[in-house]
């Protein structure tokens, strides 16, 4: 049964892939992904673990940014000759604002 015309578009008829079906690059997609949380997490968890000192660290905190983000650097400016409580801004804005949005 022939399913594409001469250049290579569907027949009348025929609306291509059936809804749900999965291709075979998704499903090869899908077995990496499988592989590498069982089988390629078993053996990497072993492998770290034989690691020591700095290569560990090394590879712990590689590792680490792909479930913890890191933290952008902020710099704080403070002046300690100021006399009376501390008012504490983040853009612009006071706490007490900040604290109101929650």
């Amino acid at each position: 049964m022939k399913d594409r015309d001469e250049a290579g578009k569907f027949i009348e008829g025929n609306s291509g892939k059936p809804k749900g079906a999965v291709s075979e690059r998704a499903r090869l997609w899908n077995e990496l992904k499988d592989w590498i949380i069982g089988e390629g997490a078993d053996r990497f968890r072993e492998e770290i673990q034989k690691l020591k000192g700095r290569d560990y660290i090394k590879t712990y905190v590689e590792i680490l940014e792909y479930f913890k983000p890191k933290l952008q650097r902020t710099e704080a400016e403070i002046d300690l000759k100021t006399k009376g409580p501390m008012r504490i801004t983040y853009n612009g804005k006071p706490e007490e604002d900040l604290l109101k949005d929650e």
